[in-house]
This record gives C-alpha cells, structure tokens and sequence, in this order.
C-alpha cells in the first residue's frame, strides 16, 4: 500500500475529507514589462546622474588641484576638469533642454562613456574613502598635503 493510499484510507476511516492536490509552489509575482519610454527614461536618468556627479567631481578638482604658482607643475586631475567641464556641462544641457530626439542620440551614444565615468566616480571615491578611514593620522596629513 502506498502512503497516499494509507493516508485516504485513514481519512476514510476517521470521517474525514481528504482531497489530493499535488504541491504548487507559490509563483513570483510577474513584473510588469517596461515600455520603451520607461526603459529610456531610466536610461537618461543614469546618463544625467553620472554626468551630474562627474561635473560636481571636475569643478572640485579645478579648485583643488589649481597650480598654486606659475612655476608648479599641473596636477593630472586638474587637467582633466580643463578638459571635460565644458562637454560635461553641454551634454547636461542636452538632456535638461534638448529635443527627445537629441536626448535619445547623447543617451544611445554616450551610454558606455557614462558607464566608464560611474567606474572612475567609484574608485576615485574608494581610494578617497581609503585615504581617509584606513590610515593613522600620519597617512592622512601626507594624503591632504598630497592633495594640495
């Protein structure tokens, strides 16, 4: 006799009602599938994110790494922020003011740009961070005279 049918005869036996169902395990709710507006506009949010953040990094960079003299050699990052804050600042523009068609083409085409930029955000922030927390105070003097 197998156990399903010990157990319905015992439910017949005691007058109980017993219904064979097989397990269903319960089912995740389905996500409701994006459409092409959502999916673009959390794409153009990314985008102005990064941008947004690279932009605040350039202008704090363009202070704090400045030659303090005529003669001092300029600071890599200080170089950077010459370089990037005007693209920077027009591609926000862009996607504050621009024309979808213009948003969809920056958004399409500086995807991977915007990606690689959210990865130096990072590790500048980490190594910031690791300066910071991970040092004795020595560490800490040498890394803000590094600094400028």
């Amino acid at each position: 006799m197998t156990s399903k049918d010990a157990a319905m005869k015992i439910a017949d036996d005691f007058g109980l009602e017993y219904k064979f169902e097989k397990y269903k395990p319960p089912q995740k709710p389905l996500k409701p599938k994006k459409t092409l507006e959502q999916e673009f506009r959390e794409a153009q949010d990314y985008c102005f994110k990064g941008l947004s953040d690279y932009l605040h990094l350039l202008k704090e960079w363009k202070i704090k790494y400045a030659p303090k003299s005529m003669d001092e050699e300029w600071h890599p990052l200080f170089c950077e922020a010459l370089n990037n804050i005007d693209q920077t600042e027009y591609l926000l523009d862009t996607l504050l003011n621009g024309d979808v068609r213009d948003r969809a083409f920056l958004v399409q085409n500086q995807g991977r740009k915007v990606k690689s930029i959210h990865e130096r955000i990072r590790e500048f922030n980490n190594r910031r961070e690791k300066c910071i927390t991970g040092g004795s105070e020595r560490k800490q003097r040498a890394h803000e005279r590094e600094r400028g």
